[in-house]
């Protein structure tokens, strides 16, 4: 290099690369807010809009600067970004004024980019590098939490799960489509369930509902409890039956007990007892050969189990006073002396009369304990 282009080679200045740093900060923190809120400020944020207008620039530093804002929450990919940068600008070449309309050209590029993917997969000739792709889309997807990107996320699963190949060294599925269902349930589990229908309208189709329910293990929050109810059995339904299979109808139970939410308790409690096989079908089944020939006796009394024991599990754990109000053992006793416990314990609890009380030293009035 000549010894003018080395003392006038133009440089970088000063006050660019300091309002990079700045936005980085400021956006690092609002992400990782919003990882807990979950909620749509992302959207209407004017700091968030300004980082993802630097994927409209023709410039590898300012999709840097986007990249190392989504990789400081989540793991991802340079290339993607690079990927996506070229994705929204061919969406829409003109840059988005106001930060609403940058955050739904991103979300329409991940859209297209996972509508590609699941054509590949429909065809049954996705690779790993699909599957990287793919891996990066619902990464992002967790951090931007588009609810509109529930329902491809919904029937692509469905498409993978129907679609994978058998492993050739005799596992059930090839790796990479394990790892696309993970993020898939991942993706699900970080949106609040009222923003997810799609999910739970699928869930009672009974052709696709075996491929989404294991996703309830990643559902979480009291405001899922209403949506898990209506997946349990109906009230008339004597027999436990639903669209969903035994192992479905448990994973229910299972996260409600998880939850603890008390509005859950007389939905399984009353499960329990209409399910619970009577007494003289129970003398009918005396061995277990019986039981294992009764296929409809052991799934009644399994569910029955499960409901009862996540509605004791709740009650006992749950930590509101409502659970542990205290009340007399016996309801006609009016003595100042009856022993009080807690009005939903537990049938196999410590009978009153076995229950600590006052009594006299045999030599003396002081009682002992």
């Amino acid at each position: 290099m000549s010894l003018f282009r080395r003392l006038f080679k133009p440089k970088m200045t000063l006050v660019e690369k300091p309002s990079y740093e700045g936005l980085l900060e400021t956006v690092g923190l609002l992400l990782l807010a919003n990882r807990e809120r979950r909620d749509d400020t992302l959207r209407r944020s004017e700091r968030f809009g300004e980082l993802l207008g630097l994927l409209w620039l023709d410039d590898k530093r300012a999709h840097r600067v986007v990249w190392e804002a989504f990789n400081s929450v989540e793991k991802i990919d340079r290339e993607f970004v690079e990927l996506l940068a070229r994705r929204v600008y061919n969406l829409q070449h003109d840059l988005p004024t106001v930060p609403e309309g940058r955050y739904a050209i991103v979300v329409q590029a991940l859209q297209e980019e996972l509508t590609d993917i699941a054509e590949l997969v429909a065809e049954s000739v996705s690779t790993s590098t699909e599957t990287k792709l793919f891996v990066n889309i619902l990464t992002l997807a967790r951090i931007l939490l588009p609810a509109e990107l529930h329902g491809p996320v919904c029937e692509f699963l469905v498409a993978n799960n129907r679609g994978r190949k058998e492993d050739p060294r005799g596992g059930e599925s090839l790796p990479y489509q394990e790892l696309v269902r993970d993020n898939i349930y991942r993706f699900l589990g970080a949106l609040t369930p009222d923003t997810i229908p799609v999910f739970w309208e699928m869930l009672r189709d009974e052709t696709v509902t075996m491929e989404l329910w294991p996703a309830l293990r990643r559902i979480r929050g009291r405001g899922a409890v209403p949506y898990l109810l209506d997946l349990l059995p109906a009230a008339e339904d004597v027999q436990g039956t639903s669209v969903m299979n035994l192992d479905g109808q448990k994973e229910v139970i299972q996260v409600l007990r998880e939850i603890g939410d008390l509005r859950a308790v007389p939905a399984l409690q009353a499960m329990e007892k209409r399910l619970l096989p009577p007494p003289e079908e129970k003398a009918g089944v005396q061995t277990t050969w019986d039981r294992a020939l009764s296929k409809t006796w052991r799934e009644r009394n399994d569910l029955a189990r499960a409901a009862g024991q996540a509605a004791r599990h709740i009650l006992r754990f749950s930590g509101e006073a409502a659970a542990q109000l205290l009340r007399p053992a016996e309801p006609a006793a009016k003595s100042g002396e009856t022993l009080l416990r807690p009005f939903h314990s537990d049938p196999g609890a410590t009978p009153a009369e076995e229950l600590m009380r006052a009594a006299e030293k045999p030599g003396g009035t002081d009682p002992i304990l």
